[in-house]
């Protein structure tokens, strides 16, 4: 579902954007778009350094100044569909992420939310440079930066942008989220590919794998 604004909230957050480039960093929750986060924010920090300004989409208003701005989010409100100049989304097999995200969030699995997750998956769609499958991010990241590098046409020492992400450590668990890499401390729940099978009920399975053969299909997942 698309995210409403109020006329005040789109005149503050563009005020505050300026005229300023916005890159988007998107996914569905659970789906390594920390990591996706954290990819861009390196590659772009070669070029801007300093000033670079990125953040959490509620934390934008808070955002230090800077000559171009990196905003994580999970949906994309019609403000930024058309402000940003770069929007990049991570996606991973549904029944996994949402087993994940039951896990960190405790948020229930259901037909819904699902639904959501998909939805989500088409309106980025129509928008995104470069959509990011998670299980092929985690087995060749370098893949990636080089795709990602290229559309923000920054030059980057590709194995220094890996090493870089793939070092960062979340902060102790009850200390809430870094500010700069977004990890929180319980950010990793090193969910297998296979775990929905026995977490999420067969009839709710069947349910999900009927309405969605298509996207399975599309994304190359398995239906059962």
């Amino acid at each position: 579902m698309k995210k409403k604004q109020s006329l005040l909230q789109i005149l503050r957050l563009a005020r505050k954007l300026a005229l300023k480039p916005v890159v988007i960093s998107a996914g569905i929750p659970r789906t390594g778009s920390t990591l996706l986060f954290n990819i861009i924010r390196e590659i772009l920090k070669t070029k801007w350094g300093d000033q670079l300004s990125s953040a959490w989409v509620k934390e934008v208003l808070e955002m230090s100044k800077g000559e171009i701005y990196l905003i994580k989010m999970h949906q994309t409100p019609n403000f930024y569909r058309w402000r940003a100049k770069h929007v990049f989304f991570s996606y991973r097999d549904v029944r996994v992420a949402a087993v994940s995200a039951e896990k960190t969030f405790n948020r229930r699995i259901s037909i819904n939310s699902i639904r959501h997750s998909i939805i989500q998956y088409q309106q980025f769609k129509k928008r995104s440079d470069l959509m990011v499958k998670y299980e092929d991010l985690i087995v060749a990241p370098e893949e990636y930066v080089k795709k990602i590098s290229k559309i923000l046409n920054i030059e980057v020492d590709h194995e220094v942008i890996v090493k870089n992400t793939s070092s960062l450590e979340p902060p102790d668990i009850g200390k809430g989220y870094s500010p700069e890499t977004l990890l929180h401390g319980d950010h990793f729940t090193n969910t297998k590919d296979d775990e929905w099978r026995k977490a999420i009920p067969h009839d709710l399975q069947l349910q999900i794998s009927n309405e969605f053969s298509w996207w399975f299909k599309e994304c190359g997942y398995p239906l059962s």
